[in-house]
């Protein structure tokens, strides 16, 4: 125990915690979807705590506009994927946990292989597509998730527990893309996330050591100092918490467009592993290449794909699913 009291003795001496709290963290399994503004300072805090085993998931790579608000990341990592950039720069912080980061789309095929076996599930993400899909699978698995959400200088956190209400008692309908605002459209201040993520780190804190959680939905505006917590009410014909039939999981959708992003990721169904050597030797002929050990970059007139070894794709300058798909089949299907 010496050990622990070295490293996290500010937070075993606090009531809430203590020494068995901290051995209950220890042992704790969480998983962080997405990692992002939300995503950096949750995994941040979990690691500083001393959670022993953080998997963050997330399927991006570092840009120029990330670092405005995304915690760990700095110039250098532009353009290296996320989750491995933030295992190591964890890794660094803490090396007594375990920390894995998956360069990985999380979808219908593998969500359930990502969270089973899971404590808590925590929400990074910027896409409702995957929050409602993590929804069904989280209340199919009765695995506890904590939802949030940032835009402009608005956020807000909800947990969202096995027995409801869920995500879908909350919105029933999911937005069609480009009708909610997000950060690309709208804009956002820095600080916002950082409140956010600590309160849904907070939220899997309390539950590891052992506290029972409530499904209240807190909301804030950080602009105007202004922060509100709503009841949310179970939905008697929910059909996730209630009736437990789970439509995210069952629909399989290979392109997802990326709201805000001018941007279409392409996912096929059927995996196709590439070779980013041999692709990127085709396609030096047809415009420019820049290979990394986990993406190749290929830009061509105002297009840019963004291409991933699992045959995964972020093609950038589109929104048109059509196009995003025929540029997919004419550069990545290419056979030379």
């Amino acid at each position: 125990m010496k050990g622990i009291m070295d490293r996290y003795s500010r937070q075993v001496l606090l009531s809430h915690i203590g020494e068995k709290g901290q051995e209950s963290l220890k042992e704790a399994k969480v998983v962080i979807i997405g990692c992002g503004a939300l995503g950096t300072t949750i995994a941040e805090h979990l690691t500083r705590a001393g959670v022993g085993t953080i998997t963050i998931i997330d399927r991006d790579f570092v840009e120029l506009d990330n670092l405005q608000r995304q915690h760990l990341f700095t110039e250098a990592d532009v353009g290296e994927p996320k989750a491995a950039t933030v295992k190591e720069k964890l890794q660094a912080i803490n090396a007594d946990i375990d920390i894995r980061g998956i360069v990985d789309d999380v979808n219908q095929g593998n969500v359930d292989h990502f969270i089973g076996g899971k404590d808590i599930v925590l929400d990074g993400t910027d896409n409702l597509n995957i929050r409602y899909l993590v929804n069904d699978a989280c209340n199919k698995l009765k695995i506890p998730w904590v939802y949030g959400a940032c835009v402009a200088v608005n956020g807000m956190t909800m947990t969202m527990l096995p027995e409801g209400p869920c995500l879908q008692c909350l919105l029933p309908t999911m937005p069609t893309p480009g009708s909610v605002p997000s950060c690309d459209t709208v804009g956002i201040i820095n600080t916002l996330p950082s409140i956010v993520g600590a309160l849904q780190s907070t939220a899997a804190i309390k539950f590891l050591v052992g506290e029972k959680l409530t499904s209240d939905l807190t909301i804030i505006d950080v602009w105007d100092k202004d922060f509100k917590t709503v009841s949310v009410s179970q939905r008697k014909d929910c059909p996730c918490c209630v009736h437990h039939t789970y439509t995210y999981l069952e629909n399989p959708r290979d392109i997802t467009i990326l709201t805000g992003r001018d941007a279409v990721q392409v996912n096929p169904l059927k995996k196709n592993p590439l070779s980013l050597e041999e692709l990127a030797e085709n396609l030096a002929p047809r415009g420019r290449v820049k290979k990394t050990p986990y993406i190749l970059f290929f830009s061509v007139n105002d297009k840019t794909l963004s291409i991933f070894p699992d045959g995964r794709a972020i093609i950038k300058g589109t929104n048109d699913e059509k196009e995003a798909k025929e540029l997919y089949a004419e550069y990545i299907l290419f056979e030379g």
